[in-house]
């Protein structure tokens, strides 16, 4: 973590978060956390201040895009998941590490070990790569749920342009009795506005920069996102052009980041200031104006 300067006082108005400095481009910001699945009050902190990420951001022209780890989803939250899906609608696809091969099982050496107890199973080896992107109706419920397990990542992103296919349909022919007889309990706008997300431009453009190398691989041309899962140090190792697509969709990325035991935050341009503003609203909301980082 050098090139956190951790050794140094972050500043007070972005505290628990701190910069890389040595870092030109973009604004990166890391935090730390025990470790994953983290502490409860850790947990409720993250929420927070994403709910308030969220909603600075989302003032801003940039709506939060969820994904989850399925090695997490088959996990601690599986239960919740499974109650939640109808609801979060979501879809599979990638999320892959910088610029590793294509998802698939272990090799037999390593489901040997297994077998045998040599080695713990986990659930990341048979589902490395594999994500699902949701659509949480209730956002500050989701953050509570979903985060502090270790896999999740939110891009911050504009809306897409896409026509809205119930832009001709008045409003009212909705709530016509008829649509409760034919699909009891269904909600019909909302369906309609998420099949709109299986052709996403945005999630094409990052598909695109993101399964280069795939080309082989069956499952991708198919897939609905490919996108990166990054941590600290692939900012310092890759140049410019493997993160311009990305800086291009979602200007503000958030990652939950078990190799750096932390958050991170990276954005395209100066960030300072709007984190600032968001960690007031946290410290007033959740630590009673303290600065000091969470415990």
């Amino acid at each position: 973590m050098s090139h956190f300067h951790v050794d140094m006082p972050a500043e007070s108005r972005l505290s628990p978060w701190v910069r890389a400095d040595a870092l030109a481009w973009p604004e990166l910001f890391w935090a730390p956390v025990s470790a994953f699945p983290s502490r409860m009050a850790e947990r409720h902190w993250e929420a927070g201040f994403l709910t308030a990420l969220s909603a600075q951001l989302t003032r801003a022209g940039l709506v939060p895009c969820c994904f989850l780890e399925t090695a997490v989803i088959q996990g601690p939250v599986e239960d919740s998941f499974l109650k939640d899906a109808p609801a979060m609608t979501p879809l599979p696809g990638y999320c892959r590490v910088l610029w590793e091969d294509p998802p698939g099982p272990p090799p037999p050496s390593v489901t040997e070990t297994i077998r045998s107890g040599e080695q713990p199973f986990s659930y990341s080896l048979f589902c490395r790569g594999l994500a699902f992107w949701v659509d949480p109706p209730d956002l500050e419920s989701f953050w509570r749920r979903y985060c502090g397990h270790g896999g999740l990542v939110v891009l911050f992103a504009s809306a897409a342009a896409q026509p809205d296919p119930l832009a001709a349909i008045p409003a009212g022919i909705f709530e016509n009795p008829l649509f409760s007889l034919v699909a009891p309990g269904r909600d019909i706008r909302r369906e309609f506005q998420q099949a709109r997300r299986l052709q996403d431009p945005r999630m094409s453009l990052l598909k695109k920069a993101y399964s280069k190398g795939w080309e082989d691989f069956p499952h991708s041309e198919k897939a609905i996102f490919v996108i990166p899962r990054l941590k600290s140090m692939d900012f310092f190792t890759y140049g410019r052009k493997d993160f311009e697509t990305l800086f291009e969709v979602a200007p503000v990325c958030f990652f939950e980041s078990p190799a750096d035991t932390g958050l991170l935050l990276a954005a395209n341009e100066k960030f300072s200031s709007v984190l600032a503003e968001a960690m007031a609203e946290v410290r007033a909301c959740h630590w009673g104006g303290n600065t000091e980082r969470m415990s």
